[in-house]
């Protein structure tokens, strides 16, 4: 199939593109056992907070989006993320500390494989890695996110090729994880 488009634009994207992303993880062949919850109200952690006290993961990654501000007029230092660089890694947002090896995993399988990416350039939001670090005994936690537009909007934009960047590096980290 040929695409000759780079954006589309729906309704609001923010858990749509997480659940997508999550059923994409589902059709691949697993190593092992891998828990996926589809939860709401992520920025409280409200539903992930309980999943993971009840799971009690030693890794858990939320899956998410991130405000992509590259539009005219956001200076290049405030414009979090961008449409069309890939897969959103982040270090921290607003309620959590990403564990270091993971993050450097993530980093690391994106440069060895190829797959587009970039590092979220502020401290913006909240993901529901920190309702996952800490439920229970606590986890690691890493946040893969996806770059949309206006993302809580009537028209969220995104990039397709933002998407697959998420959904290969997905992937490759359920993959990687295993030896961990």
């Amino acid at each position: 199939m040929q695409r000759h488009w780079t954006t589309a634009s729906a309704e609001p994207l923010d858990t749509p593109t997480g659940c997508l992303l999550l059923l994409d993880l589902l059709c691949q062949p697993l190593e092992y056992d891998v828990t996926v919850v589809f939860s709401a109200r992520e920025e409280i952690g409200a539903a992930a907070g309980a999943a993971a006290f009840s799971v009690q993961p030693d890794i858990a990654v939320a899956v998410d989006t991130n405000c992509a501000a590259d539009v005219p007029g956001v200076s290049a230092g405030k414009q979090v993320c961008a449409l069309g660089k890939g897969a959103v890694l982040s270090f921290q947002d607003k309620g959590a500390f990403m564990d270091r090896e993971l993050f450097a995993l993530a980093k690391k399988l994106c440069e060895e494989k190829e797959i587009p990416y970039q590092i979220k350039n502020q401290i913006v939001g909240a993901t529901d890695a920190a309702a996952m670090s800490k439920a229970g005994n606590g986890c690691r936690v890493l946040t893969v996110a996806a770059p949309v537009r206006y993302v809580h909007s009537p028209s969220s934009m995104f990039d397709p090729r933002d998407l697959e960047s998420c959904a290969r590096l997905l992937r490759e980290l359920v993959g990687a994880l295993a030896q961990l």
